[in-house]
């Protein structure tokens, strides 16, 4: 669809983040539609050889080669970490040393991309696709291919890991099933990325309350369900756009400033109405900004 001012790439690009199964099966060719789309048109747009085999040229070559050969088409650094954590035991992680070594490994991987970036605001997107792709894929595959007692473990040792090469990246591992339906459930996605932008971590005092918010006051009032609707059909995006500005964390530090901070002081104050009323404004400018005349 193109309505309120999405183009055909932007809206297909709205469900890439989400793929569900159909009677517990995910169909190959809407895997490689969904999924593989998405790594190849967005996330590692630039950098394709970072997660695919470097002689494939372009994505009808790569969805060809995955629906004849699978998952081959990943670099065997992943394939290899696969294979590992299938073979995990409880004594394996006794002393924390596999964990602490492919945390290293896989942050180091990413470190040297981001070395041979010279633009700040380019390194920036980089590692936000990169965040993206650790909690999106390879954190649930690991939580999906190892045991229940080994994976979350291992998948959270490496997320510690992750933190201590990258400040402000405060990823956290979470099963297929959890992010199944969407983003949309769990997280707010102007908040979180202002968020992010600004080194908060997930957990931290605005997020918590106005998710709670939202669940609690807005969601339980038809015209405040309608209001959470309209949101989550542009936020992501206005998220898109904005982190493709040179100016994007001025831009979050604004909303910020102007619409999170504010309603964070009422919402303490049980000040619901006039929250709501902020965050009406919110909508309404970034809507005006960024999908009517995307400026």
């Amino acid at each position: 669809s193109n309505e309120g001012g999405l183009s055909s790439m932007e809206d297909k690009r709205l469900g890439c983040w989400f793929i569900k199964a159909e009677n517990g099966v995910i169909d190959e060719k809407h895997f490689a539609n969904k999924v593989l789309k998405y790594l190849w048109d967005d996330a590692f747009k630039f950098c394709h050889q970072e997660i695919f085999e470097s002689d494939i040229k372009n994505f009808e070559e790569l969805q060809n080669r995955f629906l004849k050969t699978g998952f081959d088409i990943f670099l065997n650094k992943y394939n290899d970490l696969f294979s590992l954590v299938e073979k995990l035991t409880e004594e394996d992680l006794e002393d924390g040393e596999l964990v602490q070594k492919t945390g290293d490994v896989l942050s180091g991987c990413v470190e040297k991309r981001c070395e041979a970036i010279s633009s700040k605001s380019k390194r920036e997107k980089y590692m936000m696709n990169v965040n993206l792709f650790m909690v999106s894929y390879v954190l649930p595959g690991i939580l999906e291919v190892a045991s229940r007692r080994v994976g979350k473990p291992f998948a959270d040792g490496i997320c510690e890991v992750w933190s201590t090469h990258f400040k402000g990246a405060h990823i956290q591992a979470a099963s297929s099933l959890d992010i199944d339906g969407g983003f949309k459930r769990k997280l707010c996605y102007v908040t979180t990325a202002t968020c992010t932008a600004l080194g908060l971590s997930a957990e931290c005092e605005e997020l918590r309350l106005l998710k709670d918010y939202r669940d609690t006051v807005l969601m339980n009032t038809p015209d405040g369900r309608e209001l959470v609707k309209q949101y989550y059909n542009i936020a992501p995006t206005i998220v898109k756009r904005i982190d493709k500005r040179a100016d994007a964390k001025a831009v979050y530090q604004e909303l910020y400033q102007d619409y999170i901070s504010p309603c964070i002081l009422h919402i303490r104050k049980e000040n619901f109405e006039q929250c709501k009323e902020i965050y009406c404004k919110m909508v309404e400018v970034l809507k005006e900004r960024y999908i009517r005349t995307n400026r």
